[in-house]
């Protein structure tokens, strides 16, 4: 999504057999439910530059809460968008590409993509409203037009997901379709509803690796206010929008005045 590192090596992964979940940036969500008045979604990113027009990666983070809903289950987002500043560049084809279908990577995992197409490692948790969260791993791969990411179960090589995340211009959107809790089966997910992301959280490239290429360039200049803005949208199952913003801080160029 955001930056490459070098060579990383991923195991063989199975397909799941205890968890169906569809998720976001992306990022699926919570069940179809109202959401109470305290539901909550907070949107965190950080870029890993400040200097304009330099490749960057990325720490991004989403959570959903709802501390009035009784099994603390936030609501379903069906899209999320990012919204970068304006004059940043994305472009795929800056980076190896995997060209692996969601069929192979459903049936090969992390084995169907090559190594170097990996740009980033996440984690995320996902409630059923049922028992103790489920934490998930994650991983996002470069691909043409696209970023993918893999959901395994943490610690193992149990597939749970393959999301796609489209770019377009500066924006990314990812559309989660419903994940049901099993017996459930879509579009109403009954009897238990659909499993919900609580967060989610995605490095590119892991820490302490360098950027140096990347699909991501800076704006080549800095605000005025000396800071970068970020926007998610969000599009809810209950057909209720949200919008957050991050600010990122911005190298300016010292005017001739000051110099």
């Amino acid at each position: 999504m955001y930056a490459r590192h070098g060579g990383f090596t991923v195991g063989r992964m199975r397909t799941a057999t205890a968890i169906v979940l569809v998720m976001l940036g992306s990022l699926v969500a919570a069940a179809p439910a109202a959401a109470s008045p305290w539901f909550n979604v907070s949107f965190l990113y950080e870029p890993t530059t400040r200097v304009p027009g330099a490749p960057s990666g990325a720490h991004v983070l989403i959570a959903y809460s709802d501390l009035g809903d009784p099994n603390r289950k936030p609501k379903v987002a069906r899209q999320v968008q990012i919204v970068y500043p304006k004059g940043t560049r994305l472009v795929t084809s800056a980076l190896p590409e995997c060209r692996a279908t969601d069929e192979e990577l459903t049936q090969r995992g992390h084995a169907a993509c090559p190594p170097e197409t990996q740009l980033g490692v996440g984690q995320a948790e996902v409630t059923s409203g049922m028992g103790s969260p489920q934490e998930l791993d994650e991983a996002t791969y470069n691909a043409p037009g696209n970023f993918i990411q893999l959901l395994t179960l943490k610690g193992t090589d149990q597939i749970v997901a393959v999301l796609r995340e489209r770019v377009h211009g500066r924006v990314i959107t990812t559309d989660s379709p419903p994940s049901c809790v099993p017996p459930g089966q879509p579009p109403d997910c009954a009897p238990f509803g659909e499993f919900a992301v609580t967060r989610f959280e995605v490095f590119a490239p892991p820490p302490g690796i360098p950027v140096t290429r990347s699909t991501v360039t800076m704006p080549r200049t800095c605000p005025a206010g000396g800071f970068w803005r970020f926007e998610a949208r969000f599009r809810f199952a209950d057909g209720s929008t949200a919008r957050r913003y991050s600010y990122a801080r911005c190298k300016r160029k010292p005017s001739r005045a000051a110099r």
